[in-house]
């Protein structure tokens, strides 16, 4: 990432997080003043129809305004994903690629879409380390949470979630003997609820590692979709190829990976896709090695390129505007 990038990034999250947080925070605390007793039933119902708007709007007018999204080349690699799709009834109405590059190595492909409007988006990283088969098999895994209703059994643990959270904290709302424990002489229904929050995270924490567990389950089930589809070989490859280009660690602390990591370690989903020693040689690794390596150092060199150009325009730019009073001042 340039830092001209980077400047640009932050100067539009800044803007965008100002504009929602003038909007919801003010709905939040009128909803709560609004809704008496039994506001919380407001308050998750205003949170439920705000995902769902979000929802579209992100996918759709945010993020590109981050990455720059195009179609898919037409080739091999697009009629093999629009095939596959055709063959699990995926409603596939564009393939796009995203320019993730730009700020990360990291690897991913996903989809988006409200019911029969759905659309894959590809990151370039993803074609630029990845064999035609090893992505398609890296769409199969993802197909295989749609075809499993995994996300929106995701959502609803989490909304499920929410609203014990929303319900537990109409018990405490009226609790000014909290606020004044931690020094506030004056009840307002935001800072009250802040201080839940804050009291809430150790009952936070328990739910995240129980939505951890369950994700991590259904990233072993979306790994068997794959391999049900016959993309087991591919599907090994791709991973380990993704691993050695993002510099994973290979097989972390089971215990620090089973809360911290919604994605099992590699050394776990190759054993539960099965043996892959006669598929997998390890000329073969070696050999993906260098070719990262290779690429690396090509991509950090043209990396450090554009870095020093745009630092030079910067200057230059800089020295244009320090010459222009002095060249008035000498008029004067």
């Amino acid at each position: 990432m340039t830092l001209k990038l980077f400047i640009t990034d932050l100067i539009k999250s800044s803007i965008l997080v100002v504009i929602l947080m003038a909007i919801v925070i003010p709905l939040i605390v009128k909803i709560i003043e609004w809704g008496g007793e039994h506001f919380y039933l407001y308050l998750f119902t205003f949170v439920v129809i705000f995902t769902f708007i979000m929802m579209w709007i992100v996918p759709n007018f945010i993020m590109p305004l981050f990455n720059k999204y195009e179609d898919v080349e037409e080739g091999d690699l697009k009629k093999k994903i629009y095939a596959l799709a055709d063959k699990l009834n995926f409603p596939l109405k564009k393939l796009f690629v995203v320019d993730h590059s730009q700020r990360s190595n990291h690897s991913n492909a996903y989809f988006f879409g409200f019911g029969s409007n759905k659309r894959i988006v590809l990151f370039d990283n993803l074609l630029k380390h990845l064999e035609t088969d090893e992505i398609v098999a890296v769409v199969g895994h993802e197909l295989g949470h749609w075809s499993m209703y995994h996300n929106l059994l995701n959502m609803i643990i989490s909304f499920s979630s929410l609203f014990v959270t929303f319900y537990v904290f109409s018990f405490v709302i009226e609790r000014d003997d909290i606020l004044i424990d931690f020094g506030f002489t004056k009840h307002y229904n935001l800072v009250a609820l802040l201080v839940f929050m804050e009291i809430y995270s150790p009952v936070d924490y328990i739910q995240n590692l129980i939505r951890t567990f369950i994700t991590r389950i259904f990233e072993f089930q979306a790994d068997r979709f794959a391999n049900d589809l016959g993309y087991k070989k591919e599907l090994m490859k791709g991973l380990i190829r993704l691993h050695i280009k993002n510099k994973a660690n290979l097989n972390p602390d089971p215990l620090y990976a089973t809360y911290h990591f919604s994605h099992p370690e590699l050394v776990e989903r190759l054993r539960a896709l099965g043996d892959f020693h006669d598929i997998i040689t390890s000329e073969e690794l070696d050999k993906w090695e260098e070719e990262v390596k290779a690429k690396e150092e090509k991509e950090k060199a043209e990396k450090d390129k554009a870095t020093k150009e745009e630092e030079q325009s910067l200057l230059k730019e800089g020295e244009g505007e320090s010459e222009e009073p002095t060249e008035k001042l000498k008029e004067d």
